[in-house]
């Protein structure tokens, strides 16, 4: 065991005890022995160096052992080294802006090893500060807020340093972190000072206990210690005893009875028992709210933003296993900085300043806000400010200084704000009203006013405004400067350019000379102006009417205005004299017209009105001479937004103006609107103008000897539809057609000018409300006042109704109910003969084999001429139906009915028809003209009969119309040239006896001797001196009747018309036929 050191040996007995307990072990042991001991120690590294005051450094490293070494510090590249011994660590002086070089020598008994070259300077080095060093924790008039204390350790530092010291606040008990806070400061080396740090809590520190500590890190800008910075080690912690820990036995609430909190914030409310008690429930204004368990004796309730309560405050309320206790809490907030404040003075001696308050605090009697006015070191307390509407205001005194600089602060439990304002009192004057304003001399033009200042106003100017209102509303503002006087010194002044007559009145306020404030208005004065004479000429008008050699002059003038009077007008004065006469009359008139009966000369007539002042100017206007009455042409006028546009042409180049009259209803009172020369167009608008209303307006040129009348317009500002219908008579009345005939709507219920008629006309066993929606038939003429309704049945009921419409729209109808005969007939002295148009051309069909004529045989005795019509095979007729229309008994002229006009409504629409029936006689002679309209009728075999005397044997059917039902047959021959043919081959065909041999020539039925044989089988009836054949024309038809229906029998009555057909065309148009 030789060279075994001391320490090695006592090493080894000392570790021996615990590793020969196995021989493993203790092998291992002197293995690590041996392997130490031989080698020499390992190199110091990881130099760290730390300062707590920049004037030393404490440098430590890495020994890399745990074996006994000693330490050498060498500093720089000098000798000068310093042993630490078993040290790791060194403190060296240092210089901030300085490098250190050091080495660190490791040495034992077996060797040295020197560390590499450590080179240390500001940017490697720590900076911790010392810690800080606690002085105390409390409390003191508010139960919110913990107050800590510390020193900043001045004393420790050589320099100027700034630290930002950190403060931690936690709950004792339960060690709960409950607040933090940094304080930054710049110390003064080697003066110590007291910090101090408050915290506001949400809980009561009676509540439980609260423990600080405090901590601190360098401040410095990176650019004054480049360093690395680090935080001191933590002061002892500093605790503030609750009253859960106290040996009281009174139980507590707090916050305390009657604190004042704001609203807005969070608050904690805790009940502390007494020693031997507990809490067993907490709650605040009745609200739900989870418990807290601070300790054993003290429990607390946490209630977020907390919200304004009653005036009366909210209640906090503890029950206790032995008792209850409780407290009142108001919940308000801090006062609002004074908003608007306004500072003026009205006498010149007190300084009168009003402010808005902002939001209401919600705290009311003690906690009220108050406020305080203060100029420099004077100062007056509004605590009992009077409160005007939403403002406050305090009065100040003033004293001989023009320049106030004044503060307000509004105080109350929770806090205070203040307002400034800086107040020239010259530029603040809100003079009060002037006194005593009254009247003085009055004349027709002029009123002088006085009136008092209120208060001595002495050394200001004041500017005054007087309103002055006349009747009717129409104002004047007159402004006077004014120099402030005594209260017994009056100002007076004089108001001009006033009208006579006329009732003023009046008022006067002031402002000062700068303009800040009006004062209120003074008293009111009212005066009338003196009278004096009317000033303008009344506006005269006359309205003139002839009989016979006298004429009778109506004059009219427009009343004076009352600021043309000038006065209440007592009379008028008309004088008048002929044209070329000296003889003047007069007389005198109280009214607005008078009346003077005049000849057909011309005169000149005066109007003077007069009142207590004296008389008006003359108005003159010139009757001119009669020279018959005079025709003019009346014109249609439209009015358009309550008014008419009139526009006229001159006639006379003389022209001296224009008069446009008009009367105003109901009574036609004369309206009238004089015109310069050089005018022909006029707007005439008016209040009374109504809608609905005719209004007539004529136009008068004025020339030399007079006016004379130029033209009338007749006009309504807006049509409206009638109010009343026509008075509809039935002129006439046949089986198939009425006249009806209507009268005027009386003038007053026309409401505007009349367009045209609507008629309707239905069944009556038909009639529904929707008959009168269309009309069947509509007049555009205003002055048609007949109608005549085409294609009725015979012996119906029918409603009518007319009704009339403007421009403005349709007005009512008047219903007529009429009943048609019982046959289409017409009168005895109509235009065509009263007919039965069944019995005459259609009668029933005999039956030949029920006949006692063929039965007895005595059928053809004394008749050698016709035969009867033997039955075959039914052949329908051919119908020839030509367009065109022929007048009845086309020779009477003149006749009542020429100029009425027919329906020539859509015949469908009524569901009648019409039917024209025109018999001819034809012969079967094929040397007829080619341009004939007799047909042969194909039904029967004319070659078969017997020879007899030439019958009619061939019927023209013209102009059937089928607009609203056909009927349908079989394609006939093709028919000759013709307007309209139609070929009818069912249905019923009449019996016809002919038997005209081929060679027979037609006769000419125009002949008085011409006689019809009364010997024939079927004869239609007709008149013999209506039928004639022209030479070289087809043959001429004359309507007489009209056949029935081929299914009914309902007559069928051609339409009658008032219009002359024209030459050559004798048959009835197609619109004349309707079908059942």
């Amino acid at each position: 065991m030789q060279g075994f050191s001391q320490f090695t040996l006592q090493y080894i007995c000392q570790e021996k005890a615990s590793y020969v307990k196995t021989s493993n072990h203790f092998w291992r042991l002197m293995l690590y022995v041996f392997s130490a001991v031989y080698y020499p120690p390992e190199a110091p590294t990881d130099l760290r160096c730390l300062s707590q005051s920049l004037a030393t450094i404490v440098c430590s490293w890495n020994p890399n052992t745990s074996l006994d070494t000693t330490y050498t510090v060498c500093q720089d590249s000098s000798r000068k080294c310093t042993s630490v011994g078993r040290n790791t660590s060194v403190e060296l002086q240092f210089s901030l802006f300085k490098t250190l070089q050091i080495r660190i020598i490791a040495n034992n008994s077996l060797g040295t090893q020197e560390s590499d070259i450590f080179t240390v300077n500001e940017s490697n080095i720590v900076f911790q500060p010392h810690t800080p060093r606690m002085v105390r924790v409390f409390r003191e008039e508010s139960d919110l807020e913990l107050l800590v204390e510390w020193s900043d350790g001045a004393d420790m530092y050589s320099f100027d340093l700034n630290l930002l010291f950190q403060i931690q606040v936690i709950q004792t008990q339960s060690l709960k972190e409950v607040g933090t806070g940094n304080r930054s400061v710049t110390l003064n080396p080697g003066h110590n000072r007291i910090l101090q740090w408050s915290w506001l809590t949400e809980m009561p520190l009676q509540c439980t206990s609260h423990s600080v500590r405090v901590r601190c890190i360098s401040n410095e800008p990176q650019y004054l210690f480049a360093g690395i910075k680090a935080w001191s080690d933590w002061s002892p912690w500093s605790t503030l005893d609750g009253e859960d820990v106290s040996n009281q036995t009174s139980n507590h609430i707090y916050p305390k009875d009657a604190i004042v909190l704001e609203a807005g914030t969070n608050m904690t409310f805790c009940c502390i028992a007494g020693v031997g008690s507990f809490v067993k429930r907490l709650t605040y204004h009745n609200y739900l709210i989870p418990l807290i368990k601070l300790s054993n004796r003290s429990t607390a309730i946490e209630v977020k933003n907390l919200t304004f309560l009653l005036e009366a405050g909210g209640n906090v309320f503890c029950e206790l296993s032995s008792d209850i206790t409780g407290a009142v809490i108001f919940v308000g907030s801090r006062p609002d900085v004074p908003q608007n404040l306004t500072c003026e003075t009205r006498d010149l001696k007190t300084l009168n300043c009003t402010w808005d308050p902002g939001r209401f605090t919600g705290l009311t009697a003690e906690r009220n806000t108050i406020y305080t006015l203060s100029h420099g070191s004077t100062s007056l307390t509004c605590d009992k400010a009077s409160q005007t509407s939403a403002y406050y205001w305090c009065a100040y005194t003033l004293s001989n200084t023009s320049q106030y600089n004044i503060s307000l602060t509004a105080e109350n439990p929770l806090g205070k704000t203040q307002a400034s304002i800086s107040v020239n009192v010259t530029r603040v004057v809100h003079p009060f009203a002037p006194d005593n304003l009254r009247q003085g001399l009055v004349t027709a033009d002029t009123i002088t006013l006085l009136w008092l200042d209120p208060v001595n106003y002495k050394g200001i100017w004041l500017m005054c405004e007087i309103v002055i209102s006349e009747e009717g509303g129409k104002s004047t503002l007159l402004n006077y400067s004014v120099r402030g006087e005594s209260p017994y010194k009056s100002h007076v002044v004089q108001i001009d350019r006033l009208r006579a007559n006329t009732l003023y009145t009046i008022r006067a306020r002031y402002t000062s000379q700068h303009f800040w404030k009006w004062s209120e208005w003074s008293n009111t004065v009212t005066v009338r102006t003196q009278q004096a004479a009317p000033s303008v000429g009344v506006d005269v008008w006359r309205d003139i009417s002839v009989n016979g050699s006298r004429r009778m002059v109506t004059l009219f003038w427009k009343s004076l205005s009352d600021a043309e009077a000038n006065g209440p007008i007592e009379s008028y004065t008309v004088t008048w004299k002929k044209v070329g006469d000296g003889a003047v009359s007069s007389e005198e008139a109280v009214s607005t017209s008078t009346e003077l009966e005049l000849d057909t000369a011309a005169y000149s007539v005066s109007v003077v009105a007069r009142n207590s002042a004296g008389l008006s100017p003359r108005s003159t206007i010139t009757i001119p001479p009669h020279r018959g009455d005079v025709d003019v042409e009346v014109e249609r006028v439209t009015g358009s937004e309550g008014g008419f546009n009139l526009s006229w042409e001159s006639r006379h180049h003389r022209s001296c103006g224009y008069t446009v009259q008009w009367c105003r209803p109901p009574d036609c009172q004369p309206e009238w609107l004089k015109l310069p020369s050089n005018l022909r167009h006029a707007v005439i608008r008016s209040d009374v103008f109504k809608p609905g209303v005719r209004y007539n307006f004529s136009v008068y040129e004025c020339r030399p000897d007079g006016d004379y009348l130029l033209e009338e317009q007749v006009g309504y500002t807006k049509e409206l539809a009638p109010t009343d219908g026509p008075e509809v008579t039935v002129r006439e009345t046949a089986g198939d057609w009425i006249w009806l005939q209507w009268e005027d709507i009386p003038q007053d219920k026309l409401r505007g000018f009349i367009e045209g008629f609507n008629i309707y006309y239905i069944k009556s066993n038909a009639s529904s409300p929707a008959w009168l929606s269309q009309p069947a038939k509509t007049i555009r003429a205003s002055e048609k006042k007949i109608f005549k309704i085409n294609g009725l049945n015979p012996g119906t009921t029918y409603n009518i109704a007319v009704s009339a419409f403007t421009g403005g729209g349709e007005g009512p109808v008047k219903l007529t109910m009429v009943t048609t005969l019982n046959s289409p007939t017409t009168p005895g002295n109509s235009l065509y003969p009263s007919l039965r148009i069944k019995e005459s051309f259609y009668p029933d069909i005999p039956d030949p084999n029920n006949s006692k004529v063929l039965q007895d045989g005595n059928f053809f005795q004394g008749v050698t001429t016709c035969s009867t019509l033997e039955p075959r095979d039914c052949i329908p007729n051919e119908v020839q139906v030509v367009e065109g229309r022929q007048l009845a008994m086309e020779g009477r002229k003149g006749s009542l009915y020429e100029s009425i006009p027919d329906d020539t409504s859509n015949q469908e629409s009524q569901s009648q028809g019409v039917l024209s029936y025109t018999p001819q006689r034809v012969s079967t002679d094929t040397n007829l003209p080619s341009n004939t309209s007799g047909r042969t009728n194909l039904a029967f075999d004319v070659s078969s009969l017997p020879p007899s005397p030439p019958c009619p044997s061939q019927v023209t059917y013209s102009t059937i119309q089928s607009s609203g039902y056909q009927r349908q047959g079989r394609p006939g021959p093709e028919q000759p040239q013709a307007q309209t043919d139609i070929v009818v081959k069912s249905g019923y065909q009449p019996q016809i006896h002919s038997h005209t041999p081929p060679s027979a020539a037609p006769q000419d039925l125009s002949s008085p001797e011409v006689s019809l044989p009364t010997h024939c089988g079927y004869k239609p009836q007709m008149q013999p001196d209506s039928l004639g054949i022209a030479d070289q024309q087809p043959p001429i038809t004359t309507p007489i009747g009209s056949p029935t229906s081929v299914n009914s029998q309902t007559f069928l009555l051609a339409e009658q018309e008032s219009a002359e057909l024209p030459a050559g065309n004798r048959s009835w148009p197609l619109s004349s036929f309707f079908n059942t």
